[in-house]
């Protein structure tokens, strides 16, 4: 048996070892492939469907939609970066969380806070994405007598602006 070699796209030649691994054994079954009706979602386009059926499922009564993004019905409890909260789960597996709101990130479905605390003497930080449904309640703990003129307060960490033990000063309050 010999080889014949061959021009490749290039115009140089290829060894027999390549023309032999480029060799395709051809198939007798046909494959029929299903083509559906394309969705007729009437103006919005399927994504933006897809997402508001997220919403609705994740989100019924507009509570976490009114955390972060302003609106008529909220009668301004809107979260902004420096309100200490308390984050409430559904199951009794996971405790409640304290913290001082570093980071408010709106990204939709996937809108997060940083939540920052001390918890013996370490700084801990949580990241609590929004939409989650274990979370049953946010509740704003206290707000802070001037707002500083930032989004994101990350300069807090590790000096004298930090934040101590939230659940230990909350105690104390009562």
């Amino acid at each position: 048996m010999s080889f014949r070699p061959t021009l490749s796209k290039v115009g140089s030649l290829l060894t027999p070892l390549q023309s032999l691994r480029s060799y395709i054994v051809p198939s007798k079954a046909k494959k029929i492939i299903d083509v559906y009706n394309p969705l007729n979602y009437g103006r919005k386009d399927v994504m933006q469907t897809y997402k508001d059926s997220q919403y609705t499922k994740l989100d019924p009564t507009f509570w976490r939609r009114d955390l972060i993004k302003p609106s008529e019905r909220n009668n301004g409890t809107v979260l902004r970066s420096g309100d200490i909260v308390r984050v409430m789960y559904n199951t009794r597996t996971i405790p409640a969380f304290t913290g001082q709101i570093i980071k408010i990130s709106k990204k939709g479905l996937d809108s997060n806070l940083l939540l920052r605390n001390l918890i013996s003497k370490v700084g801990v930080e949580l990241h609590v994405k929004l939409f989650n449904p274990l979370i049953s309640r946010i509740d704003v703990v206290r707000r802070p007598n001037q707002y500083k003129p930032r989004n994101r307060q990350y300069y807090i960490r590790g000096n004298r602006l930090d934040v101590g033990d939230l659940d230990a000063s909350l105690r104390k309050r009562r």
